[in-house]
């Protein structure tokens, strides 16, 4: 849920990210307090933050591990990938 957070939601509102991470196996809720307890993240009026190291090393993370695994990639944010993934799908 990190590398979610880092990748795609930094400084969205705190009950919008858990609306859309929840899931029957995963209080996402609870991770974000746990991640806010290690304090790899804030709350602050119900926003999202996070230190920009650490948004950049979650992003870098992200990238690395999809890249890993060009053909299942999770995660694409930047708009040369998109692409790149959408023009090699068709």
């Amino acid at each position: 849920m990190f590398l979610d957070i880092a990748c795609f939601f930094r400084s969205e509102k705190a009950d919008f990210i858990s609306s859309i991470l929840k899931s029957d196996r995963v209080d996402a809720a609870a991770v974000m307090r746990d991640l806010e307890d290690k304090c790899f993240l804030t709350v602050s009026y119900n926003r999202l933050e996070m230190h920009d190291l650490l948004h950049t090393m979650g992003k870098e993370i992200g990238y690395e591990s999809s890249v890993k695994r060009e053909g299942k990639r999770t995660r694409l944010w930047n708009p040369k990938d998109i692409r790149h993934v959408l023009e090699q799908s068709t």
